[in-house]
């Protein structure tokens, strides 16, 4: 890296810090739409190198492409010449922390705040940064106040638990986590933040609960709005926004915005495997199965190999009851990645669904080795083991989950039923379908009172 010097930035306006050279700024091996975007960017600049929007505007557009360093010096010069604009003091707090430095980071976050104290992104950054930097107890202040500020928003409450946790102040800590918890169930950090502030309170029972449902909510991320940096994000010329932006529009059940997003991404990057898979995944859910199908094949002809492809369009073929095609194309995401464990219960369901109980056995052991806290596929590989006539083993696991408070009562204690009826334990196996009956009479499940009361007949009418 080219070292750039910087001069210090005075209250004067006309003390600004020098700005890199376009040589100096390392686009020259860059794609060449990237390079003539800043290049542009750039020229405009020097038409009016006092301007804070020219500064901030060719600032932004280098700290998309990571040149953090430069554009630290334009957001001095952006924030030194219109010292009340708030995005040019948020944007340089961003890119404050981005360079390592976060105590800098979170005293700009203040100058930003007095300017605009109701941008919720930047109290959120702040107390993040306050935590980072030993600033515990600050953290906790400014968690609090956006908790009780935005009490439906799963930011003030995660953030303040863990703070709290922090602190040694666990009862309290798991009080807010459990409010994060009913707000935003979907989230996987949620649920890690609590399952280890229980783990450490000793509540080794809800512990295990909240890990296994971590595991079913890993890949759902909490993401705050915040349109000044979604703005910044936009100026990338490669795939990324667009990426970004078919996100954004899947969140709002966007589909056709998706699918054109993800369109603009694969004409930028043509090997994009995510894109690939978000479009088909896009297109399942419009409905278009026969222009999924188009697109699967597209992606293959491209040289695309890659388990998600193969999930999404398999799943698609499965829900139009095109069992042997989804099983052919789901085997191979599992091919791909034998650990991927929603190939593994796709598979899983398949292979029972098809009488091959053995087979639907293997998959979902498999799956189990990938997620062992995983208490739905527990269920399902009981339910598989009921149909291979491996009752004793069914019946052990399902003994346990009938008291799993994340489990269908009325499924396992019917299944459990079924596992004493093929160990010849008939009392055992009418007191749990009794109970079954109970549990799904409480819940209002009539398909399930009905495939109970269908058993408890038949087995009635075969006793002896």
């Amino acid at each position: 890296m080219i070292p750039i010097l910087f001069v210090a930035v005075s209250c004067d306006r006309h003390d600004l810090p020098a700005v890199p050279t376009f040589d100096q700024l390392g686009f020259a091996d860059a794609h060449e739409t990237v390079r003539n975007q800043v290049l542009a960017t750039y020229e405009k600049w020097q038409e009016e190198p006092r301007d804070a929007d020219r500064n901030g505007r060719l600032a932004m557009v280098l700290s998309v492409y990571g040149k953090n360093v430069a554009a630290e010096v334009l957001l001095w010069r952006a924030r030194s010449l219109a010292p009340n604009n708030f995005r040019w003091t948020y944007y340089l707090a961003i890119t404050l922390g981005e360079l390592g430095r976060p105590t800098e980071a979170a005293e700009m976050f203040r100058n930003a705040l007095e300017i605009d104290p109701g941008y919720i992104a930047a109290r959120i950054k702040l107390a993040k940064l306050q935590v980072q930097t030993n600033q515990v107890n600050e953290g906790v202040e400014t968690f609090r106040g956006i908790a009780d500020e935005f009490p439906t928003r799963v930011e003030g409450w995660l953030g303040l638990g863990k703070a709290l946790d922090l602190m040694g102040d666990r009862e309290s800590a798991i009080n807010a986590l459990q409010r994060a918890r009913i707000i935003g169930p979907q989230y996987g950090e949620v649920h890690y933040a609590l399952a280890t502030a229980l783990a450490a309170a000793g509540d080794e029972e809800g512990a295990a609960r909240e890990f296994a449902a971590y595991e079913r909510t890993a890949k759902n991320k909490i993401r705050t709005e915040d349109p000044l940096l979604r703005e910044v994000q936009t100026l990338n010329a490669s795939d990324g926004p667009q990426m970004a932006n078919a996100d954004y529009h899947l969140r709002r059940n966007q589909l056709d915005e998706a699918a054109a997003s993800f369109r603009s991404a694969l004409a930028i990057n043509p090997l994009n495997q995510d894109a690939w898979g978000g479009l088909i995944h896009t297109q399942v859910r419009q409905g278009k199965i026969d222009e999924a199908g188009d697109t699967y094949r597209e992606a293959l002809a491209a040289g695309i190999s890659y388990a998600r492809v193969h999930l999404t369009y398999g799943k698609a073929l499965l829900d139009q009851q095109q069992h042997e095609a989804a099983r052919e194309i789901i085997g191979k995401a599992v091919e791909l990645d034998p650990r991927y464990a929603d190939a593994l219960k796709a598979m899983g369901n398949l292979e029972l669904q098809r009488g091959a109980s053995e087979m639907a056995v293997k998959y979902f052991r498999q799956l189990l080795s990938v997620q062992p806290n995983d208490r739905d596929a527990d269920l399902s590989l009981s339910k598989a083991l009921n149909a291979a006539s491996q009752f004793q083993e069914a019946a052990t696991r399902l003994e346990t989950l009938t008291n799993d408070p994340a489990i269908d009562s009325s499924v396992a204690l019917k299944e459990l039923a079924i596992a004493f009826h093929g160990l010849n334990r008939r009392d055992d196996a009418i007191d749990s379908l009794l109970r079954g009956r109970d549990a799904a009479d409480k819940s209002a499940n009539q398909s399930m009172l009905d495939t109970i009361d269908a058993l408890l007949v038949k087995w009635q009418k075969d006793a002896p």
